[in-house]
C-alpha cells in the first residue's frame, strides 16, 4: 500500500477534494512508516477548512488497530487528538469507539479506564440519537474492565428508555450472563435482540448461543453458534462459542480442534475478552484429557 499511494503522494496532500477513506489510508502508511508529525500536519490543513476532517482523524486510531493491529501507535494517536474531542459531540463518540476498541485490543487498565473516561465524555456532550451510543460504549468498557453488573444495569436503563434497539438487549443479554445473573432472562433479552435485528445477524446470534450455553443446553448452543459461523465464517466469537460448547458436551477432541485453529488464536488474541474464553476453553479440554488419561503428560 505504502509503494502504491507514494506515486499519488503529492496529488493526495494537495487535492481539497481527495476522498476521505484514500486519505486515511495514507494517513495511515505515513503513520506506521514513523512520519506521525506529518500526518497530523496534513489533518491539521483540512480542519481548517471542514471541521468534519476531526472525525475523520480521530478514526484514524480505529484504522490503526483494524488494520495494522498496532495498538501502541493507535494509543498515541488518540493522545495527540484527544484535545479535538473536547467540544465536539461527534468526533468525541468517535474518540470513545476508538478507545474502547483500543481496549478490546489490548485489555491493559491503563487502556481500559482511559475507554471508561472517554466514554463518559461522549456522554457528556451527547445529545439526541448519540446519547444511547455513548452509554452503549460505556456499558461495553465495563464490560471490558470485568464489571458486567454495571454493564447491565446501563443496559436495564436504556431498555427502560428504548426497548426498539436490538444493541441495548443484546448488551443486557451478554451482561446478564457474565455477571451470573439469570440465564433465563438472558435467553429472553438475547431472543428479544433477535425479534428485532433478525436472525441473520451473526452477533445477535452467537449471544443466543452464549445464554443457551449458559442455561446448560450445550447441544442447542452448538447449533446456533454453527449458524452464526455459517452467517459470518470469519468473526472469531461464534468459533469461540463453538469450542465452548464442545467442551462443555465433554467433547474434548472437537472443542481442541476447533480452539487450536491458528486463525481463530490470531484473530482471537486481538479481543480482550475472547482471549480468556479461548485460554478457559484449552485449561477445561486439557482437564478432561486428564481424568481420561491420567498419565497422559500435558
Amino acid at each position: 500500500a505504502s509503494t502504491l499511494l507514494a506515486r499519488w503522494a503529492d496529488r493526495i496532500e494537495s487535492d481539497p477534494d481527495v476522498p476521505p477513506v484514500l486519505f486515511r489510508l495514507y494517513a495511515t502508511t505515513l503513520i506506521t512508516s514513523g512520519r506521525a508529525d506529518d500526518a497530523d500536519e496534513l489533518f491539521e490543513r483540512r480542519r481548517d477548512r471542514d471541521d468534519r476532517w476531526i472525525q475523520h482523524q480521530i478514526e484514524i486510531a480505529r484504522d490503526l488497530i483494524a488494520f495494522h493491529d498496532a495498538p501502541d501507535l493507535a494509543r498515541q494517536w488518540l493522545e495527540r487528538s484527544a484535545d479535538l474531542a473536547t467540544t465536539n459531540a461527534d468526533a468525541a463518540l468517535r474518540a470513545a469507539q476508538a478507545a474502547v476498541d483500543l481496549a478490546d485490543r489490548t485489555g491493559k487498565p491503563a487502556d481500559l479506564a482511559a475507554a471508561i473516561d472517554a466514554t463518559d465524555a461522549a456522554i457528556d456532550l451527547a445529545t439526541g440519537a448519540s446519547r444511547p451510543a455513548a452509554s452503549l460504549l460505556l456499558a461495553q468498557a465495563h464490560r471490558l474492565g470485568r464489571e458486567p453488573a454495571v454493564a447491565r444495569d446501563i443496559a436495564q436503563q436504556l431498555v427502560a428508555e428504548n426497548d426498539a434497539n436490538p444493541l441495548t438487549w443484546m448488551m443486557l443479554a451478554l451482561a446478564t450472563i457474565e455477571a451470573q445473573g439469570d440465564p433465563a432472562e438472558a435467553r429472553a433479552a438475547a431472543e428479544r435482540a433477535i425479534e428485532l435485528g433478525g436472525d441473520l445477524a451473526p452477533s445477535l446470534v452467537e449471544t443466543l448461543g452464549r445464554c443457551l450455553l449458559a442455561q446448560g443446553d450445550a447441544e442447542a448452543a452448538e447449533q446456533t453458534f454453527r449458524r452464526a459461523i455459517s452467517l459470518d465464517a470469519d468473526a472469531p466469537g461464534p468459533r469461540v462459542g463453538l469450542a465452548e460448547a464442545l467442551a462443555a458436551q465433554g467433547r474434548a477432541n472437537d472443542a481442541r480442534r476447533v480452539a487450536r485453529d491458528p486463525l481463530l488464536k490470531r484473530d482471537a488474541d486481538r479481543h480482550a475478552l475472547l482471549r480468556i474464553r479461548l485460554e478457559q476453553v484449552a485449561n477445561s479440554v486439557q482437564r478432561q484429557s486428564n481424568v481420561a488419561d491420567p498419565d497422559r503428560l500435558p
